[in-house]
C-alpha cells in the first residue's frame, strides 16, 4: 500500500476554512451541512468556495437513537 501525507499553512482560522471549502468541493462534495449555531462567517465562506450550504440544530446523541 502507498501512503500520502498532506499539510498547509494558512494566515489564519478564516483562510484555513477557506482552503478546507475548496478542497472539500473539489474533492468531496459540493454539499456541505453546517450546524446552528456556527461562527457567523463560517456559511459566507462555503457559499464563495461555490458550495451548496445547509444547516440545522445541534442535537444530542440521544436524538439519533
Amino acid at each position: 500500500h502507498s501512503f500520502h501525507i498532506a499539510g498547509f499553512q494558512t494566515v489564519g482560522g478564516t483562510g484555513a476554512l477557506r482552503v478546507g471549502a475548496d478542497f472539500l468541493k473539489k474533492e468531496v462534495s459540493e454539499k456541505i451541512w453546517i450546524s446552528k449555531p456556527t461562527w457567523p462567517n463560517h456559511r459566507s465562506v462555503f457559499l464563495h468556495a461555490g458550495m451548496h450550504v445547509g444547516g440545522g440544530s445541534l442535537r444530542s446523541a440521544a436524538d439519533y437513537k
